[in-house]
């Protein structure tokens, strides 16, 4: 026995030893910014020990690094409920209000953010008061264009991700981790995701199979995924992941470990071996005469990555210029990269001269600021910042210039829908890019074409996580579907209702929120039959068919009108009909008499029951069935309907009956039931209608109560000879039998004795001599049939 437990304590401290050594391994992977390897070691060693504060705010910072939100919630929820934390740190107050908003729970992310401004030490980051009011009062305002815009999913995306498109000759230039023809992956430990190349693909030849994936909503569930055990099987990283191996600066992105080579004749070719190496490259840019490019890459020298003091190997911007159609100059460095910082995302304007990009730089205003420099053929200026009313305490990055000379960018620092959002700088405001061109998962990356009306962006919306993928976008002429959802009761607005319109075939084509007026709108068009759905916390579902065959013009108005989910408690007792005295312990079913459901079986507590009904409209019937049994009393079914009113509490001891009656054998169950007399006409054994209604009472006490046997005795009057009496009521007993038995009771649990004229109730006898001088009324009563229980 001493040996076992020498043997039990060494297993409990080896245990001891291996969580803390996965604890300090897990921690060094996060300070090297190896989240998915944290990830793995945190989850293992939680096997075996209780999580600390700081291991849950690192598993929940590592969990959102790689875009996993759902699990980044999880545990950021472990870690802001546990019970010894005073003080959480502010940088997790942040990052749990953008989990939840990422996640679409807007209402509890406003809090969040609101706690943040409240406790940050920051006084001029104005994020959590920006980001708390958007979310609590401004919702709507984010899906008020969501009728202005198609948005389509191209079909040359990878599994892997691609994003950041730029225009050049017949096509776009993008950046993807897709999987090389040679089959080797490099990957970094960010996420053990795979290196970035820059692809080009002629649009000519996917316009035609753009329009076969329309994508009316987000697609994401609300979780994103991690791949660490799938990830297993890619090559081990040459490098330090870097904090700018995501979409702040640079990318980093998921890998299905069963991903495949084959693409369509179509498919995007890599650019050539000069602009594609060993580490991430792209996104990039082209001048508008395509003489020039400039794109990302890591910094590196003589093929050596350059680190930075904390060991990061940053991104930089490099350029090279086309000597003939065919090849291009030797790829130069941009003379303000730096390997302590990064500078990424260039963007040409139309100028051809003056180049926008992303830097986390000193001097800025967040993690990464928006820049311009010029270039007048030889030399690059100093970059200038675009100053605070574009960049923010967050990331400001992905920057383009249209034709027209407008910015766009993505940022999660201005008020947006989640995660990376996207805007545009017109007329000195910056101004969000609605839903569905900005989504709760992460929108990038955008080229708008030259009339303005169309263009390309990047998205993890279809699958969430790290899968990014291109979209098309188009601006869209059709109907105006417009309304405003109404309380069908009270007739009250409702505010932030979701409306979701489908196809006939139950496809979702588009949704939006309403306004704080109760307002809708919704793009349609002509000739069409559609569907549309309001649904809202606490209401019922609201659906109405809409046709546009035949209908002129360009507006059409619904009104949707929502009925409260009311909730109903039945409250009921259980009683002793003789004593009066509650009944603890009786077991209490609840059959819906419609559908046959059952909504409640329990024992009563002191005589009490309670159940409740969810979800019910105005005027819907509550329509049950009560079954109350208990041992050594006679079990009931007792019916009860009411209709619905309001929500609240229904007393149904005010209303039906639910004392039940002690037995035991001997006793006449027609006396507990109150049954009316089964009476027979006279000389005949026939079950009158009357006598029907009281037998089917007793069925169904015996279906209540199905180890019940009981006897049926059948008696008669005095009149006529006793034999035939005696035979007259046993032919009786045995027709009440055989009715019951019809019924559906087993004939071994109901048997027949005929009494005659035996036991006679009064002093109506009138045998032999004796002369009856009863009115029928009194021969009546003896002509009875009775229940006497013989076994329980």
């Amino acid at each position: 026995m001493k040996k076992f437990l020498i043997i039990i304590s060494n297993i409990l401290l080896l245990q001891h030893f291996t969580a803390f050594a996965q604890f300090d391994n897990a921690e060094r992977h996060y300070k090297k910014m190896r989240y998915a390897l944290a990830i793995e070691a945190y989850e293992e060693a939680f096997k075996f020990n209780k999580p600390n504060l700081d291991a849950l705010e690192q598993l929940g910072d590592s969990y959102f690094k790689i875009g996993d939100t759902k699990n980044a919630e999880r545990v950021l929820a472990l870690y802001m409920s546990d019970t010894s934390l005073v003080n959480p740190d502010v940088y997790t107050i942040f990052l749990y209000g953008q989990t939840l908003a990422q996640n679409g729970k807007y209402e509890e992310a406003s809090h969040w953010f609101g706690r943040y401004h409240n406790v940050k030490t920051l006084k001029d980051d104005s994020r959590g008061d920006d980001f708390s009011k958007a979310y609590k009062h401004n919702i709507h305002d984010f899906y008020k264009d969501s009728v202005l815009y198609d948005v389509y999913r191209l079909d040359i995306n990878s599994p892997q991700s691609d994003f950041s498109p730029t225009f050049y000759k017949k096509g776009i230039v993008f950046a993807s981790a897709r999987r090389k023809e040679n089959g080797i992956r490099r990957v970094h430990a960010w996420n053990n995701a795979a290196f970035l190349d820059m692809y080009y693909v002629d649009t000519n030849s996917i316009n035609e199979r753009i329009f076969s994936t329309h994508i009316g909503k987000e697609k994401a569930s609300d979780i994103g995924y991690s791949y660490t055990e799938e990830n297993k099987v890619l090559h081990s990283d040459e490098t330090f992941s870097t904090g700018n191996d995501s979409k702040t600066l640079g990318y980093h992105a998921h890998i299905f470990k069963g991903d495949s080579n084959e693409y369509h004749s179509s498919d995007p070719k890599p650019l050539p071996h000069g602009f594609n190496n060993r580490r991430h490259d792209g996104p990039c840019t082209f001048t508008p005469n395509q003489k020039m490019i400039v794109f990302t890459r890591n910094n590196s020298k003589g093929g050596f990555a350059k680190r930075s003091k904390d060991g990061v190997n940053k991104m930089g911007l490099y350029y090279s210029f086309k000597e003939d159609s065919l090849t291009w100059k030797k790829v130069a460095a941009f003379p303000y990269n730096s390997k302590q910082y990064s500078t990424a995302h260039p963007a040409f304007a139309p100028d051809g001269k003056t180049m926008y990009f992303a830097s986390d730089m000193p001097g800025g205003f967040g993690g990464s600021d928006l820049y311009k420099t010029t270039f007048d053929g030889t030399r690059w200026s100093k970059p200038e910042n675009l100053g605070p009313k574009i960049n923010t305490d967050g990331s400001d990055i992905f920057p383009f210039i249209d034709n027209h000379g407008v910015l766009y960018f993505a940022s999660n620092g201005h008020p947006g829908l989640g995660g990376l959002d996207l805007f545009r700088f017109e007329d000195k405001k910056v101004i969000h890019m609605n839903y569905p061109i900005s989504s709760k998962k992460d929108d990038f990356g955008i080229a708008v074409w030259a009339d303005g009306r169309k263009g390309y962006i990047s998205s993890n919306r279809h699958y969430g996580g790290f899968d990014d993928d291109l979209y098309y976008f188009e601006a869209s002429k059709a109907m105006i579907l417009a309304g405003k959802v109404l309380n069908a009761k009270t007739n009250v607005i409702l505010p932030n209702t979701r409306i979701v319109l489908f196809d006939t075939l139950g496809k979702v084509l588009a949704e939006t929120i309403s306004d704080e007026e109760g307002n809708y709108r919704l793009q349609i068009e002509h000739q069409k039959i559609y569907r549309i759905t309001g649904s809202k916390n606490r209401y019922h579902d609201s659906t109405a068919t809409i046709s546009t065959v035949g209908i002129r013009g360009t507006n059409l108005n619904r009104d949707l009108h929502l009925w409260d989910k009311l909730n109903v408690m039945l409250i009921g007792t259980i009683t002793d009909r003789e004593t009066n005295e509650k009944i603890d312990s009786a077991q209490v079913r609840i059959v819906d008499k419609k559908t046959g459901q059952e909504l409640f079986n329990d024992y009563t507590k002191v005589g009490l029951f309670q159940n409740l009904i969810r979800d019910k409209k105005f005027n819907d019937e509550i329509a049950i069935d009560i079954h109350v049994s208990k041992q050594n009393y006679l079990g009931k079914l007792v019916n009860f309907n009411s209709i619905v009113t309001d929500s609240g509490e229904i007393i149904l001891n005010l209303t039906i009956d639910l004392a039940i009656d002690k037995i035991k054998v001997g006793i006449d169950v027609a006396k507990v039931l109150k049954l009316n007399p089964i009476y027979y006409d006279f000389d005949k054994a026939d079950i009158r209608p009357d006598a029907a209604v009281e037998l089917d009472k007793v069925v169904e006490a015996m279906v209540e109560n199905p180890a019940l046997v009981i006897e049926l005795g059948s008696h008669t009057d005095c009149r006529g000879k006793s034999t035939r009496n005696q035979q007259l009521s046993e032919w009786r007993a045995k027709s009440a039998v055989d009715y019951i038995v019809s019924k559906g009771i087993d004939k071994s649990r109901i048997y027949s004795k005929g009494y005659g004229e035996s036991k006679l109730l009064n002093n109506c006898a009138c045998e032999g001599d004796i002369k009856s001088s009863c009115l029928e009324e009194e021969h009546q009563l003896n002509r009875r049939t009775e229940f006497i229980i013989v076994k329980m």
